[in-house]
């Protein structure tokens, strides 16, 4: 199993103020990201209001002061998350679509709702260990996913994607269910090295692209603006 050597960072001189710090992993230097929950937070609600201006029909609501109160502990406890991922999901901002039905929340991108902490379908649906496809991805549950990590937007069957927030790195695990992707393998698939013969973290290593959040949101954006859209000229979910 190739190691995540945090003990050989340094800074890049002259680039950033004050500098990040590198570590190196499989023989690759990479910028250590510090988990920034406002940051993304920023970046998730910015990516909403562009669907929401292209292809959705929705409100997208910011969390009031203190953060969502129907997400606490209580109700997603089965899940197992860290305290970091439960402030997250409390934090982070989501969409009021016309239903509260999971089967028409709106789509992050092709075949992908969003998750929606809120809703009280989906607080029974864990509840009643209802969870694969809903807030994880469907693994059989074994392993689990990491407490750090936070779905975004999962697809209920085989098409569409899996987005996965990882606190513990600040990376979203973009995956295809069937073990394929459709973008080239980014830069950052090599930190993946670093989780090869971990049975916990089996699920990074199959259709799996990894990506700084800024980078990944823009990726989504690029992608709708180059779809061919409906015959109205209305583009599509990337």
């Amino acid at each position: 199993m190739v190691e995540h050597d945090q003990s050989q960072c340094q800074p890049i001189p002259g680039l950033f103020s004050p500098p990040p710090k590198l570590c190196t992993c499989n023989g690759r230097q990479f910028p250590v990201i510090a988990y920034d929950r406002d940051e993304f937070v920023r970046l998730l609600t910015d990516y909403y209001n562009f669907c929401n201006r292209v292809f959705w029909n929705a409100t997208v609501s910011q969390a009031p002061s203190g953060g969502w109160t129907s997400i606490n502990q209580e109700p997603l406890a089965p899940l197992k998350r860290s305290d970091t991922v439960l402030d997250l999901l409390r934090c982070i901002t989501y969409i009021d679509s016309p239903s509260n039905s999971l089967a028409l929340a709106p789509f992050l991108m092709k075949d992908t709702p969003v998750t929606d902490y809120r809703s009280e379908d989906l607080q029974k649906k864990i509840r009643e260990d209802c969870i694969e496809g809903l807030v994880t991805p469907i693994t059989g549950q074994d392993p689990p996913l990491p407490p750090s990590c936070a779905v975004v937007a999962i697809c209920r069957g085989r098409n569409g994607y899996e987005v996965i927030l990882d606190t513990a790195d600040s990376y979203i695990y973009w995956g295809e269910p069937t073990g394929g992707h459709d973008e080239p393998a980014p830069v950052l698939n090599s930190t993946l090295e670093r989780f090869r013969g971990d049975p916990a973290n089996e699920w990074r290593l199959a259709g799996i692209n990894v990506h700084e959040p800024a980078e990944f949101f823009a990726l989504c954006k690029e992608r709708t603006e180059s779809s061919a859209g409906s015959a109205s000229g209305r583009r599509t979910c990337p």
